[in-house]
């Protein structure tokens, strides 16, 4: 029986990029399957590229498992695999010996064909980067000096010149907008740069917990790593999140470096009097009090293009 081996968008996007015969052999499960008499028992499913380069993973048994339990056709699986808490991890060099056996796997590929693929792996991130702006050089960040590629990057209203683009624009931002991120010395920017090109960026908020909110502790410093815009090609994304891994930020409730979630909200201190507010992605303030949270309470207003 043939069976296809489920990859996802992210990884797909890393693998084609890498482009070699391993890479294109773990491409092939997913479009053209591979007969199961070749499996390995309990092989990995639903495979997904973490921000440190691993491979994430549904095993065939707790797949199996999910069927049974659930009482659901194929079709209905990705609601169940993607997100599951019992997905397991693995190196990404390890994933192939995971899923066949070993005489189908030698035949195929050679230990020097492998070991270029961990080479392409690991140097994914070789010619990147990482820059941290504050103060008024935030603004370069948002295009301000036309360092971005509008075109290739995910379409933002908080870019400046927006006429460049072909893909349709926004208004063009007012510097002023920014002034809550420029004056707020808790408030900068991480940017992944490639050739002096901005491939991603992220703003980070940085203070100490005001107060006992679910798993965040009153008097410990937070770094809270908002939304990350790139280009599309999902590297760019995975390094900026890497990065955010080792300076142990929470992204999307995570800690990057633990993998721990984060049940609760942050509550920082912040500069809140300005008139106009940038775009700020999914975070509220008391304006009165100086807070800022990533969940909205009684009293905050959202700071997405807050004017006051």
């Amino acid at each position: 029986m043939n069976v296809k081996i489920k990859i996802s968008n992210n990884l797909k996007n890393v693998l084609s990029h890498i482009n070699d015969k391993v890479s294109n052999l773990i491409l092939s499960l997913n479009d053209n399957g591979i007969d199961d008499i070749f499996l390995n028992n309990n092989y990995p499913n639903y495979l997904d590229i973490d921000y440190d380069n691993s491979i994430t993973y549904i095993s065939n048994n707790v797949l199996e498992k999910i069927k049974k339990d659930n009482g659901i056709v194929t079709s209905s699986l990705p609601i169940y695999t993607w997100n599951n808490r019992n997905r397991q991890k693995t190196k990404m060099v390890r994933l192939l010996r995971k899923i066949m056996k070993e005489n189908y796997l030698n035949e195929r590929l050679t230990n020097q064909d492998i070991e270029l693929f961990v080479g392409k792996c690991d140097s994914i991130r070789e010619s990147f980067e990482i820059k941290e702006y504050r103060g008024r050089d935030i603004l370069e960040a948002f295009n301000y000096n036309g360092r971005i590629d509008l075109d290739k990057f995910g379409e933002s209203c908080a870019n400046f010149k927006q006429n460049l683009s072909k893909k349709g624009t926004y208004p063009e931002p007012k510097v002023k907008w920014f002034n809550f991120y420029i004056h707020n010395p808790s408030i900068s920017v991480l940017t992944l740069e490639e050739n002096g090109i901005i491939r991603a960026r992220s703003v980070i908020f940085k203070g100490i917990q005001m107060e006992d909110n679910g798993d965040y502790k009153k008097g410990v410093e937070y770094s809270f790593m908002n939304s990350i815009y790139s280009e599309g090609n999902f590297k760019y994304k995975k390094c900026l999140m890497e990065e955010g891994a080792k300076r142990g930020y929470i992204h999307n409730g995570i800690d990057l470096k633990t993998n721990k979630l984060f049940n609760g909200s942050i509550i920082i201190p912040i500069r809140t009097h300005y008139k106009t507010y940038p775009p700020v992605d999914s975070l509220y303030v008391e304006t009165k009090k100086k807070i800022l949270s990533n969940n909205y309470s009684k009293g905050f207003k959202s700071a997405y293009k807050l004017v006051q």
